[in-house]
């Protein structure tokens, strides 16, 4: 068996990497190797997994390229941690049972139903409460990582913190009863989350997407304030409430940004969502801060009102190249009829450099309902000048090209007229 291969049957055996993403890096690997330009699969799924699935990917590999993997016993769990020595397969939280005798599986006095939904890092099981007598959602790590618990612990954390109505309520945090699998318990939601509504009708109605994305700014702000980075703000992420409010959840890439602590963070990896990061959240260099979720939202906004992000593209890595050198469409350009006030809007939100996004959330949510309250916004739509400096900016090989080839035409032009003036003075 191939490393690759090897490493393959890993990442979804251990569920590090989604399916789709996956092909994703498939596709990009052999458009890479079909142009001659030498790439590694793990190279190419880098955009799609986190550090520690990344790290561990890394271990199968160059264990898999030192000797030949001998196949295991049906069923048989790959190795746990790549890091260090073998060590026993992890232990996973039980799946519900549809059939056959015995009690369904537990995580304290919860009674598991059934799944409803699996990624990466954990599996979000649907439950029933018997003290309170009603139904819950709980969210299982399936990882067993040192950094994949730090996360996990880190989502508690923030949204224990963050007692919004705008963001999902945490019930309770524990651990498995066998030891193995710390989980949360949330409200249970049934409707969805916005990318979902997303894939269903399109697009959303422009007054139902600007409040919606007007109530998000709120909830943002009010994590800024409490010194929290949510750093992974998409449709995704948002789930619909039962009364229609959007919730912000998944706070898994979240950062805190103590008082007095470190500030902002320079991020050793990207992390996020390709058509929903900034571009300074893709470099693994540029400082991030409370700006990179007001572009994202911006990105958010953007989605809702034209149907799709202002960037997207076969791969991750041709996303992120759109995200940091080209500017995005008006999304009146993209869904014609949309109001000039929220191309300044979004445009605003999605500017390269975050010191030309709006300077808070709570800036963004001012303007947002002062469009619903049909008085002016505050935010100008950028001039030709500005635009001229960011084209600018973004394409200075190409200036200085052009610069140095004007300073070369008033020399030969300075050096003509000599020339010339000489000439005629001699024929005098």
């Amino acid at each position: 068996m191939s490393a690759e291969r090897t490493t393959i049957d890993h990442a979804l055996q251990r569920r590090l990497v989604h399916p789709d993403s996956l092909e994703a890096a498939r596709r990009e690997w052999a458009r890479l190797e079909a142009a001659g330009q030498p790439a590694s699969l793990l190279s190419c799924l880098r955009p799609y997994l986190s550090p520690e699935a990344l790290g561990e990917l890394e271990g199968v590999y160059r264990r898999a390229l030192q000797a030949p993997i001998a196949p295991g016993p049906p069923n048989s769990e790959p190795q746990a941690d790549s890091l260090g020595p073998a060590s026993a397969p992890p232990s996973r939280p039980p799946a519900p049972r549809s059939d056959g005798p015995g009690p369904p599986p537990k995580f304290g006095h919860y009674e598991v139903l059934g799944e409803l939904a699996r990624g990466g890092m954990g599996v979000v099981y649907r439950a029933h409460d018997p003290h309170l007598q009603r139904e819950v959602a709980i969210k299982v790590l399936l990882g067993d990582s040192p950094n994949q618990r730090a996360r996990f612990q880190l989502e508690a954390q923030a949204i224990s913190r963050l007692q919004h109505k705008n963001v999902i309520p945490i019930y309770e945090v524990g651990i498995s009863d066998d030891g193995s699998s710390p989980y949360l318990v949330m409200s249970l939601l049934t409707r969805g989350s916005l990318a979902d509504r997303l894939a269903r009708e399109g697009r959303l109605p422009v007054r139902e997407a600007v409040e919606i994305v007007r109530q998000l700014a709120e909830a943002l702000h009010f994590a800024h304030q409490h010194m929290i980075l949510h750093r992974d703000v998409k449709p995704a992420n948002v789930l619909i409430g039962e009364g229609g409010e959007p919730l912000l959840t998944d706070f898994g890439l979240a950062k805190f940004l103590e008082a007095g602590g470190e500030g902002p963070t320079v991020t050793g990896a990207a992390l996020g969502t390709p058509s929903y990061m900034p571009p300074e959240q893709a470099s693994t260099t540029r400082v991030v801060d409370w700006r990179a979720d007001i572009y994202s939202l911006g990105a958010t906004l953007y989605a809702l009102l034209s149907g799709a992000p202002p960037f997207t593209g076969e791969s991750a890595v041709e996303i992120l190249v759109q995200v940091v050198s080209l500017e995005p469409l008006p999304p009146s350009r993209v869904f014609p009829g949309l109001p000039k006030e929220l191309d300044t809007i979004c445009l605003k939100c999605l500017e390269k450099e975050p010191e030309r996004r709006y300077a808070s959330a709570a800036a963004l949510e001012e303007d947002l309902a002062r469009f619903l309250a049909d008085q002016p916004i505050l935010a100008t739509p950028a001039s030709i000048t500005d635009r001229v400096l960011k084209w600018g900016r973004r394409n200075r090989s190409a200036v200085r090209v052009a610069a140095l080839s004007a300073c070369l035409l008033v020399v030969v032009g300075l050096s003509s007229l000599g020339w010339i003036g000489q000439v005629r003075a001699g024929e005098r």
